[in-house]
């Protein structure tokens, strides 16, 4: 997603965010993995190093001015 952002695609990676942030689980946490066909999480939950990169990217996104439009 940060490479969307660079280049100007915003709206693009919002929308992405917005998928990522949708597979969580109804309490929150992420999985280690999601099969990408059904969704469901596969390895150990709540895996921190998802978290990491989930919060890390709304980051990115929060300095790229997404939701002021909105």
């Amino acid at each position: 997603m940060d490479n969307l952002v660079i280049r100007g695609r915003i709206e693009e990676a919002e929308d992405r965010y917005a998928s990522l942030c949708a597979l969580a689980s109804p309490l929150g946490p992420l999985s280690e993995q999601i099969d990408p066909t059904t969704g469901e999480f596969m390895g150990n939950v709540p895996q921190a190093f998802s978290h990491i990169g989930v919060a890390a990217r709304g980051v990115t996104l929060a300095r790229a001015g997404v939701g002021a439009r909105r």
